[in-house]
């Protein structure tokens, strides 16, 4: 069980990609408010600086959202040094929602996509984060390793991994195993390796992020030293 998921104004998968997940409290930024409203979901929590309100229709002002969303809490933060998805993050951090998933934080804008991976490292401290992108049929997971990471997921998945800067790693049940390679974005690369068994060991030094394609989501535990 998530303690949140969070809905960002990005590609907002359809909701036969995320029905089955479960979680607590559906938090959404208010660029994200009129695509729930699309597929007929209610928020309890939308936030944001209300930039992104769609002028000429029932999203036009802040009233109006909350009159569409009546059983939703509006909160409006006008400060302009953090997007609308650190609002939505510092919003689960202060009320203790640890576990989180998000929607919608890739795809549209790329400077959007590529700030919002960086989120999951800015945030690393404070909350398991992870991120849910679909292309085609197919569910991506997103999520940042800790220094030993187990991952329960499905034989033959796809499975990628991308440092921040350099990231020395160790791997168990991948079909092209690491053994203390060092990876970095200038440097060799570990993309579109292949899950061999159910449960994925990884040593990781450094900052490094996971790509996991899965029908699933993966379960995510410390692996043994």
């Amino acid at each position: 069980m998530y303690d949140a998921l969070i809905v960002v104004n990005g590609e907002i998968p359809h909701p036969k990609f995320w029905k089955d997940i479960p979680y607590r409290t559906l938090i959404c930024t208010d660029g994200a408010a009129k695509s729930l409203s699309d597929f007929a979901i209610m928020p309890d929590i939308i936030i944001g600086d209300m930039d992104s309100i769609s002028v000429g229709t029932h999203f036009s002002t802040v009233e109006a959202i909350q009159k569409h969303f009546p059983l939703s809490k509006v909160l409006i933060i006008s400060e302009q040094l953090s997007t609308d998805f650190e609002k939505a993050l510092n919003f689960a951090k202060e009320n203790n929602l640890h576990n989180v998933i998000c929607l919608g934080a890739l795809g549209k804008s790329a400077d959007h996509s590529i700030h919002n991976l960086s989120m999951l490292n800015r945030y690393k401290k404070v909350m398991n984060l992870m991120l849910m992108h679909t292309f085609e049929q197919s569910r991506q997971w997103v999520f940042l390793l800790q220094e030993n990471t187990c991952i329960t997921t499905q034989k033959g998945e796809t499975l990628s991994l991308f440092s921040f800067e350099n990231a020395t790693l160790s791997t168990k049940g991948l079909k092209w195993e690491l053994e203390n390679t060092t990876i970095s974005h200038s440097g060799q690369t570990a993309i579109r390796n292949m899950t061999v068994d159910e449960k994925i060991e990884i040593k990781c030094i450094g900052n490094c992020l996971c790509f996991l394609t899965s029908d699933t989501p993966p379960i995510l535990t410390n692996s043994p030293d």
